[in-house]
């Protein structure tokens, strides 16, 4: 991605992060954290669970309110076994992003088990 296309989808999230009333920053990421969230996501579908969730929690450090990191952080944690930190990082992906379905039926299954 160039540095006009980040600057545009930045712009977007912007723009819907102020129609919906939340954090207009939550979905933007800094080059190297995007890095590190590329990273994360190699280890989680290699099956590489711990390294995976290290990542996630590597780039929640710097963007701790960056709805499709703590999902997929909440995935991970699930996954290893983890049950209430996947519930707590789910609701607050849901929290920061009402509308995000993939969040909402993961917190449900996370829920169920």
């Amino acid at each position: 991605m160039n540095r006009a296309e980040r600057r545009r989808r930045e712009k977007e999230a912007r723009k819907r992060a102020k129609r919906s009333g939340a954090d207009p920053t939550a979905d933007v990421l800094s080059p190297a954290a995007e890095q590190a969230l590329a990273a994360a996501a190699q280890h989680h579908g290699a099956g590489r669970l711990t390294e995976a969730e290290a990542g996630y929690r590597q780039v929640l450090a710097e963007n701790p309110n960056h709805p499709v990191v703590l999902h997929l952080a909440g995935v991970a944690a699930y996954q290893l076994g983890n049950g209430d930190d996947a519930v707590g990082l789910m609701e607050r992906a849901v929290g920061v992003k009402p509308d995000f379905f993939e969040a909402l039926n993961n917190l449900g299954a996370a829920y169920r088990a």
